[in-house]
């Protein structure tokens, strides 16, 4: 019965041939999953982290915003409870958040200060229990070892793309570094089996749908999510990404801000994102067909060259 299945279909047309993707875009996508998995996973301990702390010292956030970083890792492996904290050699801990941090001693005895008022407040309102400088020294431990784990993939990844010619035109588009290029190549495996940019959009999953079983006619139009969940999560940061400012306070990409900011009159938030993962797949479709860098242009400088490869054309 199969055989016969695929003979109606090859005699069809309906078979389409398939190659097993190239040797570096199979290792990459092993290594972007799994790079992905450790973020996931990183989140989670992290997460699991902040709720202890602010059991065992709470407003700790007002010393340390950033709670992986090396001074605060620091602090809580080694005072991991108010009492450890406010008995530690002011001088010694001092020091050392000046060396972790890179910062200075100015910025590390203004640390030291904050660090003090948290541990007194904790003394007061504190409602850890006795087992909880255990169970933070395991998050930590676990955590630190997860994020070793993923900067070793990350080096790896960056390793395998720094060589792919692929990857490189991606990350001219603003909003898409290394990371985010390795993954978007390493999933759609091999570009050529896309004939224009509908059908990588529908890929991605990104297209539009209606829900429709047996009798029931659905009238709300969603994304279809098919394809790969991994091509959806690094488009919408990109997404993200592009209508963000920069260091000097410039948009990534003000023409795709504009367009969103229009979008985001008339739409939710995360519609007028959706829309802005449509362009950004559309650029990504058009610098991968042409094999040329990225070049941010507004939609009437887009028109006026359209217009002018028409006229050569006829020419």
């Amino acid at each position: 019965m199969d055989a016969y299945r695929i003979a109606i279909l090859y005699k069809l047309g309906e078979i389409k041939p398939t190659k097993p993707p190239k040797e570096e875009i199979h290792q990459l996508n092993i290594l972007c999953r799994q790079y992905i998995k450790l973020v996931d996973d990183c989140t989670m301990y992290k997460n699991n982290l902040i709720s202890l702390i602010d059991q065992v010292f709470p407003r700790y956030n007002t010393a340390f915003s950033n709670i992986t970083s090396k001074a605060s890792l620091y602090i809580l492996e080694n005072y991991p409870s108010a009492e450890k904290l406010l008995n530690a050699d002011k001088d010694i801990l001092i020091t050392t958040l000046a060396t972790l941090s890179k910062k200075g001693l100015k910025w590390a005895k203004t640390k030291y200060n904050a660090l003090i008022n948290v541990a007194i407040t904790a003394l007061k309102i504190g409602c850890a229990p006795k087992t909880s400088e255990i169970i933070i020294k395991s998050a930590i431990t676990i955590l630190k070892t997860l994020m070793e784990q993923k900067s070793m993939i990350e080096k790896e990844i960056k390793a395998i793309a720094e060589n792919m010619e692929e990857v490189k035109l991606l990350t001219t588009i603003p909003g898409i570094g290394i990371i985010s290029a390795a993954i978007f190549i390493s999933e759609i495996r091999d570009f050529n089996n896309f004939k224009n940019a509908r059908k990588l959009v529908a890929f991605c999953g990104i297209d539009p749908a209606v829900v429709e079983s047996g009798k029931f006619k659905g009238d709300r139009v969603k994304m279809s999510k098919r394809g790969s969940g991994y091509l959806r999560r690094v488009l919408f940061m990109a997404a993200l990404a592009s209508i963000r400012k920069n260091r000097n306070s410039k948009y990534i990409n003000p023409v795709l801000y504009n367009y969103y900011s229009l979008k985001a009159q008339s739409k939710p938030k995360k519609v007028a994102l959706v829309a802005l993962m449509h362009k950004i797949v559309n650029y990504i479709f058009a610098v991968l067909r042409d094999k040329k860098t990225f070049r941010v242009i507004t939609p009437e400088e887009h028109n006026k060259l359209y217009k002018q490869s028409k006229l050569s054309l006829v020419a």
